[in-house]
């Protein structure tokens, strides 16, 4: 293998399969956003969401970070309904990212986000109660609640879900034993609908 590796013409193939390799990286990094670009143009809010945050939020493969363009497609997102976005449009509103800060603006988006994931939660939907549980303990769009939030991360982690249960064990060391025993019974009687 050792006589086959310095063969010069050997190397010369390797390199270009390197090269062709990420290549074949960048353009399947442009598919997917060409993808999730034409779903979000024809109106499906969680793609809309994704490219704003991901593609134009952060920056993705050759594709700059752009604040207006990640606001721009969020928003249409939040529009729709979809939780995840209007969340971050309170974040958004309430640390000025992007747009002028905005106190009222912020508690509309972070209160919308809540009675979407509320609705689901009661549902038993797991990430809804995760999402939840984290605004109550953040006080996102409400005061602060802890023994709520810790009611949601317990109904959070009935399914595994680690990052539930890292959730209510955090929380819990915030919390007196008789929160914790509120919390708990409020767990126990919640029913999910069907």
């Amino acid at each position: 293998m050792g006589k086959l590796l310095k063969s010069w013409r050997i190397r010369i193939l390797l390199i270009l399969i390197l090269l062709v390799g990420i290549g074949a990286f960048t353009w399947s990094c442009l598919d997917q956003v060409s993808k999730l670009r034409l779903k979000a143009n024809l109106g499906d809010a969680r793609s809309q969401f994704y490219l704003g945050s991901e593609v134009y939020g952060s920056g993705y493969g050759e594709i700059a970070k752009d604040s207006k363009q990640a606001f721009k497609w969020i928003r249409m997102s939040a529009d729709k309904g979809y939780p995840m976005a209007q969340l971050d449009m309170g974040a958004m509103y309430a640390k000025g990212m992007g747009v002028p800060k905005d106190e009222a603006e912020s508690l509309k988006w972070y209160h919308k986000a809540a009675e979407n994931w509320r609705k689901s939660a009661e549902h038993g939907d797991a990430d809804s109660q995760l999402w939840l549980g984290v605004m109550h303990r953040d006080g996102l769009g409400m005061g602060k609640d802890p023994v709520e939030a810790y009611k949601c991360f317990i109904l959070a982690s009935a399914e595994p879900r680690q990052l539930g249960v890292a959730c209510r064990d955090q929380i819990s060391k915030q919390m007196t034993p008789e929160e914790i025993s509120e919390g708990k019974q409020r767990a126990s009687a919640f029913v999910a609908r069907k």
